[in-house]
């Protein structure tokens, strides 16, 4: 392949992903999927299962609609929705579901479910979908940022999330600041497990076990990636 047709490839590939989550669906099951080798072993059907929930979401959600614009859209849609998360969190600041109105905490609470919801579905349609086809053209500097900004963007969705729950516990008292929700949620994301702040209840537990789950899928689809740029097959 020339260097004229691999850069066609790659721009073709950048297209393809802004196209509506509905054709692309279709696509997978017609066994069209990926358009430059279709072929029936593609997806097999239990990833045809798994896929279609993802693609759904990803229909659903707003950010789809802004996905098809410029690079820089992107980017500012990341940026905005990471320091949305963080302000709130800072408003949480030293508040807790004790001292607040339920339905604030139960709107925070939709609020952070729904921008994990929405980030998690990217990353699985990158790992199950996006995965197929050939790598897009994108610098090793954007991929890093943008990276780390949704990894943040996940700690501090579910720092809002422990605060909501109560029930993460040290000496008998809940977590007692913002700041504190945020280091277990590092602690947590990162399996360090200091041991100092602990779930106690069963919804706490199910919390904790869904951080690392979706932190262990948002490392699976970004960390590849970015080594693949740092360091690219070199050729003859």
């Amino acid at each position: 392949m020339t260097r004229v047709e691999s850069k066609n490839t790659i721009l073709s590939h950048g297209k393809q992903r802004s196209q509506s989550p509905w054709a692309t669906l279709a696509s997978i099951w017609r066994n069209r999927y990926p358009p430059e080798r279709p072929q029936v072993e593609s997806f097999s059907l239990a990833v045809k299962l798994a896929v279609t929930p993802v693609l759904v979401i990803r229909r659903l959600s707003p950010s789809t609609l802004l996905r098809s614009r410029s690079p820089n859209v992107v980017d500012a849609m990341v940026i905005a929705w990471t320091l949305s998360t963080v302000l709130l969190l800072t408003f949480l600041h030293r508040r807790s579901p004790t001292d607040t109105a339920p339905l604030m905490w139960t709107a925070i609470s939709i609020y952070a479910w729904f921008r994990l919801i929405d980030t998690t579905s990217q990353k699985l349609m990158e790992l199950l979908v996006h995965s197929v086809r050939p790598p897009l053209l994108a610098g090793v500097q954007r991929s890093i940022v943008l990276g780390v900004l949704n990894l943040i963007e996940i700690v501090a969705c579910y720092s809002v999330l422990y605060l909501a729950n109560g029930g993460i516990l040290h000496d008998s008292e809940g977590l007692p600041t913002a700041t504190a929700a945020f280091y277990f949620s590092t602690v947590t994301a990162l399996t360090v497990g200091y041991g100092d702040f602990v779930p106690t209840t069963d919804g706490a537990r199910a919390l904790v076990v869904s951080e690392i789950v979706v932190v262990a899928i948002f490392v699976i689809a970004w960390f590849p990636r970015v080594v693949s740029m740092l360091f690219p097959a070199r050729s003859e």
